[in-house]
């Protein structure tokens, strides 16, 4: 299309399927290469050092594979596991690190109104929230829950082969 200048008419009768399906797809495609543009850089071995200790080896491979991949069946074929086993684990983790960073708000929270306890800090509850809201935007973690949730909120994080009768 984009490469040869082909109409979709044209990719429908080579591949033999309908003109709406070559524009859904090429309409998936380049939402796809705009999400993929978007997402931050992650560092392998940033990544491993800081959710090594909270993750298993498995639950981080398929983390790392999301992020490389964004494809659970893809994930499931390299890991000799089913697709709904890796959809599990990837929304168990997705979950966990959304508590590591509701661990280090409700931490940041504590500290503050001890703060305000023993006078060493002033602002109420606003300071508090405040406080919480900041914790949650430098969570160490934001990073990622930030990669992961656009994975999984952009629907991208399951592809299905296509398979036609006509290519088997």
């Amino acid at each position: 299309y984009f490469r040869d200048s082909m109409k979709q008419e044209q990719i429908a009768r080579y591949f033999k399927i309908t003109q709406a399906a070559v524009s859904y797809r090429l309409h998936r495609g380049i939402r796809r290469i705009q999400f993929l543009r978007t997402i931050p850089e992650l560092d392998r071995d940033d990544f491993e050092i800081e959710l090594g200790p909270k993750f298993s080896d498995q639950d981080r491979e398929i983390l790392w594979l999301m992020y490389e991949t964004t494809c659970q069946s893809e994930i499931a074929k390299r890991l000799s596991l089913t697709q709904g086993r890796v959809r599990h684990r990837f929304f168990r983790a997705l979950n966990k690190i959304k508590e590591l960073i509701a661990d280090e708000a409700r931490d940041s929270e504590a500290r503050v109104r001890l703060e305000q306890k023993h006078g060493r800090k002033d602002g109420g509850d606003e300071e508090v929230l405040f406080e919480i809201e900041r914790a949650t935007r430098a969570s160490r973690y934001a990073k990622y829950w930030t990669v992961f949730f656009a994975i999984s909120d952009k629907h991208f994080n399951i592809l299905h082969e296509v398979s036609l009768p006509q290519f088997r």
